[in-house]
Parts: C-alpha cells; structure tokens; sequence
C-alpha cells in the first residue's frame, strides 16, 4: 500500500508562544565582566563588531563608570528595554570628524542554522541617544552562513533581508520596535545589523532640539547613535512555502489544496481507486479520518484547533 504525506497548516497559529529566539544572547545580559570603558563590546557573549567606523558601545547596570553605566550614562538616560543591558551602535557618522567612516555594524552567531524555504520574524528595539544631534533611518538586518569579512566596501555591497523602510528614528525617550520577514535560502547562521546605505546613501535628520551632547569637543555628537536591545529571529510556524500541490500516488496525481487550509480541504486524484484520508495533530494522534469517493473530495476541517498536521492518503 502507497500512501503520501502532506504538512498542512490550519489557519494560523499564535505567533511567538513556545517558539525559540535563534539570536544568541539576545537582551546583552551574558557577560564577561562589567564594563568600564566605552567600546567594550568583547565582554558580551557572542556579539562582537563586524565593520564600519566607530565603536560599539556596551552599557550594562552592573558598571561603576558613567560611560557605561544603566539607566545614566555617558551618552544619554535610558533604561533597558528588558533586562539589565544594552548597546550602542552608530547608523552614521559624522563627515568632518571621522572622514570616509561610516556607521558600525554588529553581528552575531545563531544558535542553529535556518532552514530552506522557512519564513522568519525579525525584531528589535531602537532608542535614540539623548546625546546624538541627528537621526536616521538607514538600517537592516542581513543574514549570511558566515561572519562577512570586516571590509566596509564589501558590507556596503551586501543588500539585507530586512530592511527599515519607515519614517526617521527620533525617539529619545522609550525604545522603538523594528520588524520585518524574509523567506530563508537555507543555512544562514550569522545575523549583521546596521546601515549597509553608507555615508552618501544615507538620510539624516537635524534635531534641533533635544541634542543634549556638546563634550568633548565640536561635532563630536554630529552622529546618528542609538540604543539597541532585544534581538530576534523566529521561525513562522504558520507558514509554509515549497510543498507541491501535486504528488504522484500510484499510477495517478493527488492534488491537495489550499495550503495553508483555514475551513475546508479539497482533494483531487486523478487514475485512482477510492482511497482513504487521515490527519494527525503534531502528538501524532488521528483527529480526522474519512473515506474519499471519486476525483474531488471537498473536506471539512473549520472543526480543527489551528496548528500543523499531517495529512495521510492510502
């Protein structure tokens, strides 16, 4: 006896709950050591800079130094968006003071590769710099197999799955969420954020108020800086890309559709004898079995809790 398998996806299950972050070290909270001057980005696990001008600033509550203390410091009067941590990164640079740098970019390994025709939510959060006299609103997420080599031409010239694309990022005070989704290609496992536009690809906003910094020197502050927590990369369980609809079965066709299915299921078989339909929940326990007549069998399923199943014909 043949039979065939076919992963539905039954409506859409709830996002986010029982899935796992793939970022590691997400919040900035495995350490190291405390902090106790700026651009220690060496002490956090995992993350570490990857190119572009400037440093990456770690700010952590357990610091005794105002550069790199929580909520106080040096550059600015925030607190983390969870947790006890976060770090800084430039999206732009100021022209006069750092020629031909652009802004920093950080990466860091995930905890297990993606997987090929998978789609995967990417957040993260953003608070602008009290210190900063302009904002931006060049940023991306990209993902590669490997760390990319630390080469500003060569990470200006990468184009990132997630990509910010709304208004300039001027919110000083609380964090700011940045999402987005993007189908993998299977086997990346190294996440890079920052502006990949370069200086003269970039927009730049003048605060005219609310730049507080002025030390140590003209133009130092002339930066487009922020704050950045909670990093992460899960997997959209609820959908589901590359299943054919047409799979040999026997000496005929088997045609199952739509898929994802939300109420009902309709199931074709060309040049085939009456066969039978059986769907099983993820504990591999039959929720639904029912004989097919016919070519076209249209099946109820409005009955079935959202999730993925496996259906079975034989």
């Amino acid at each position: 006896m043949k039979w065939a398998i076919l992963v539905l996806s039954l409506a859409y299950s709830v996002f986010g709950i029982g899935q796992e972050n793939l970022v590691s070290n997400p919040s900035f909270e495995e350490r190291i050591d405390c902090p106790f001057s700026q651009g220690q980005i060496w002490m956090l696990d995992g993350w570490s800079k990857v190119g572009g001008g400037g440093g990456v600033l770690y700010y952590d509550a357990c610091s005794q130094q105002v550069c790199c203390s929580v909520p106080i410091n040096f550059d600015g009067d925030e607190y983390p968006h969870t947790g006890n941590a976060y770090v800084g990164i430039s999206l732009l640079h100021n022209s006069h003071l750092y020629p031909g740098n652009e802004g920093v970019l950080l990466g860091v390994p995930l905890l297990d590769s993606l997987k090929k025709d998978r789609k995967y939510i990417v957040e993260y959060y953003l608070s602008l710099m009290d210190s900063a006299w302009f904002a931006c609103k060049n940023v991306g997420v990209y993902f590669s197999e490997a760390k990319p080599p630390n080469d500003i031409e060569y990470l200006l010239n990468l184009e990132p799955q997630i990509k910010y694309d709304g208004d300039f990022l001027i919110q000083k005070q609380g964090w700011m969420k940045i999402e987005g989704s993007f189908i993998a290609q299977g086997g990346e496992k190294y996440l890079t954020i920052g502006n990949f536009d370069g200086y003269e690809n970039s927009d730049t906003l003048r605060l005219d108020s609310g730049a507080t910094g002025s030390y140590p020197n003209p133009g130092y502050w002339e930066v487009a800086y922020y704050y950045l927590d909670d990093v992460s990369v899960v997997e959209d369980t609820s959908y589901h890309v590359g299943i054919e609809g047409q799979l040999a079965m026997n000496n005929g066709q088997l045609s199952i559709y739509p898929n994802p299915a939300t109420a009902s299921l309709v199931i074709e078989i060309e040049n085939s004898p009456d066969q039978s339909l059986a769907v099983y929940d993820a504990t591999g326990r039959a929720v639904l079995e029912q004989k097919l007549h016919g070519r076209r069998n249209e099946i109820d399923i409005a009955h079935l809790p959202k999730g993925v199943y496996v259906a079975v014909l034989r």
